[in-house]
């Protein structure tokens, strides 16, 4: 049976890459998180900051085709092998982190000012982030629908993981392959599977990261209740004209059409309240789109980081 570890590092030896690791103590939040470092480390900073119930592996094909860039993928609390973050873990605390999780991981890497990439769940901390501190981030680049986006409905499959029991029950016994599959297909990346976007190694990550650690459990069970199942996400977690408008730094949005959390009418609406930012709108594209059109995502990333 192959560990988390032996399934990371077989993801990044096909991809010829040896990515350097950190364990931070992020002082606001109290909590040790990992980050991976990928590129030359007097190369602009980026951090990456990836989506629900997954790692900062699962930017490893991005990351490994970009040059000058020194990309620094963070696990997410409670993600990978990151700590959890303490109870209570409730959405009002969701968003303080949120507030605060990039920024803390500068302030301990010694980082003045960085790039900031985010996609899904990711995308929340990356947005708020730019709001917040505009003075911490250099360029915005957002990869499919990310959480808060104003306009997106929580597709029914996700509210229903708010009834009593499910998030628990999905986490009684480690997830055979197969179902890994299945879910990732419901997230939007079937096309990313079918055409190998989306490896058989990057997969066995995945398995590997849903048993030998609590990030699943983490995400649902004992995750904050971010939807409910007749009001959608939690309007707590949306962000205002307000927010967005304070966003100084340039902005990409790299959006599938078809994204099963918000279509490409929620992709113009978000970019249209995002001052400075374009929008590259993707056809055949799902929720993941550097793993659906790898060589495009690779050349709209590499130029607008170094730009």
């Amino acid at each position: 049976m192959t560990t988390l570890d032996e399934a990371e590092a077989e993801v990044w030896s096909t991809l010829g890459v040896a990515p350097v690791e950190h364990r931070l103590h992020l002082a606001t939040l109290d909590i040790d998180v990992r980050v991976q470092e990928v590129g030359p480390a007097d190369g602009r900073p980026a951090v990456f900051v990836h989506g629900t119930s997954v790692s900062g592996t699962s930017w490893s094909s991005l990351v490994a085709g970009l040059d000058g860039l020194r990309c620094l993928l963070l696990d997410r609390p409670g993600c990978g092998r990151s700590d959890p973050l303490p109870a209570p873990r409730d959405v009002d605390t969701f968003v303080e982190v949120s507030d605060r999780l990039v920024v803390d991981v500068l302030d301990a890497l010694d980082v003045a000012t960085a790039h900031v990439v985010g996609t899904s769940m990711g995308g929340h901390p990356a947005i708020r982030t730019a709001a917040g501190h505009p003075d911490r981030v250099d360029r915005l680049l957002l990869f499919g629908w990310c959480l808060g986006s104003p306009g997106a409905t929580a597709p029914l499959w996700i509210r229903a993981n708010t009834l009593p029991g499910v998030g628990r029950l999905m986490n009684a016994a480690p997830l055979p392959r197969r179902v890994v599959v299945a879910m990732l297909r419901r997230f939007g990346m079937a096309r990313a599977i079918d055409e190998h976007g989306l490896t058989d190694e990057a997969i066995d990550v995945l398995v590997a990261l849903y048993r030998d650690t609590d990030t699943l459990r983490n995400e649902t069970a004992d995750g904050p209740d971010l939807t409910s199942l007749r009001g959608g996400w939690d309007p707590r977690l949306v962000h205002d004209d307000d927010l967005l408008g304070r966003i100084a730094a340039p902005t990409c949005l790299v959006w599938g059409r078809d994204d099963p959390f918000g279509d490409a009418d929620a992709a113009v609406d978000l970019a249209g309240r995002i001052p400075n930012a374009n929008l590259h709108l993707l056809d055949r594209t799902g929720h993941a789109p550097w793993l659906d059109e790898p060589d495009r995502c690779n050349a709209i990333t590499q130029a607008f980081l170094q730009a």
